[in-house]
């Protein structure tokens, strides 16, 4: 006789009175639990702050963050970094800073204070300035494609 302890078999799984395969004398492992959802966690820990009616929203949103998270190396991968890329870039930049100088030149003198109406025209004279800077850097990328 052993002094060891003789192991037991683990009992049924299932529902009581469900069939189960005989015993073959050997021990049985419990399935292994559930995988931990990272992402369902991040959405419990929140849930309660948002109202139920904007619960599905915020799902889709974060649906829609962690895949883009997910993706982001994939992503950068094919944007095109190259220097006549980042020259057009600030092109891009100064035509939008040029109509947001045009547009604050543009207020009306009736409702800006005397110091505002200077910043405003300030503004207005600095536009065509940014522009010109804008369609010289546009032009150099145009006469210079990438080789």
């Amino acid at each position: 006789m052993s002094d060891r302890q003789q192991s037991t078999p683990a009992p049924p799984l299932g529902p009581p009175g469900s069939v189960q395969p005989p015993h073959s004398g050997e021990l049985t492992m419990a399935p292994d639990p559930p995988r931990f959802n990272e992402d369902e966690a991040l959405r419990q820990t929140y849930a309660h702050l948002i109202r139920p009616e904007d619960q599905e929203i915020l799902d889709r949103l974060t649906d829609s963050m962690l895949e883009l998270t997910r993706e982001a190396d994939a992503i950068v991968r094919r944007l095109d970094f190259s220097f006549p890329f980042n020259i057009a870039a600030a092109a891009r930049d100064l035509r939008y800073l040029e109509r947001w100088l045009r547009v604050t030149g543009a207020a009306e003198g009736d409702c800006l204070d005397r110091w505002q109406q200077r910043l405003a025209d300030a503004a207005e004279r600095a536009a065509p300035r940014v522009g010109e800077v804008a369609a010289e850097l546009e032009a150099a990328v145009a006469a210079n494609p990438r080789e």
